[in-house]
């Protein structure tokens, strides 16, 4: 069951990255920002971590587990086991990808988005750079919904605000604020959203 939930991430995975691949190595002279954001902080692997060997350990403390499989109630057994693994495995692959070309905004928030979601500049009125928290705004990271719009948020406390012609908001996260400023300078005379 575990290597075909982990064969299964590994497919999307793979498969992902090829629909990215096709959608932007097209135009990748067009691309002029690309960001890729993955959970990392350690205060979220580790309780993770902490439950899943907590787990394995009482498994194996408990139960003599060749016997138990055999006797019928083993995989009963191992639920506290695959339940942790599963969103192990889960938070391992949630990705948050931002991409910025001439045209538009790209943004994927994976597993939630399996493609990327499209934003034209000129359904912008404004777009910048802010320091936000996560937690008061938003109620954390991830895909959140606030008093302040919408936001794709992976870490960190800097985002790149998109305020719509439509007056909604969107925030996505970004750990890496200045280059991304140097990049709305440039396409903001050519895009004229300022």
């Amino acid at each position: 069951m575990r290597h075909l939930v982990s064969w299964l991430f590994c497919f999307l995975d793979v498969l992902c990255k090829f629909c990215t691949h096709v959608l932007f190595n097209m135009h990748n002279k067009d691309i002029f920002f690309k960001e890729i954001q993955r959970f990392t902080q350690w205060w979220i692997w580790l309780p993770l971590l902490t439950l899943f060997f907590y787990s394995m350990v009482h498994i194996l403390l408990e139960y003599n587990a060749l016997q138990e499989i055999f006797v019928g109630s083993g995989m009963r057994m191992f639920l506290p086991v695959i339940v942790p693994l599963c969103v192990i495995l889960l938070f391992w692959n949630v990705r948050l990808e931002t991409v910025i070309t001439a045209k538009g905004l790209y943004v994927k928030l994976f597993p939630l988005h399996l493609k990327f979601k499209f934003i034209c500049w000129d359904e912008v009125s404004a777009v910048y750079i802010r320091q936000y928290r996560p937690l008061t705004e938003f109620g954390g990271w991830g895909l959140r919904y606030g008093f302040g719009g919408k936001a794709y948020n992976i870490k960190g406390n800097m985002g790149l605000q998109v305020n719509f012609k439509d007056s909604s908001n969107l925030l996505i996260g970004t750990q890496r604020p200045e280059e991304l400023r140097v990049i709305l300078d440039k396409l903001g005379q050519k895009v004229n959203f300022f």
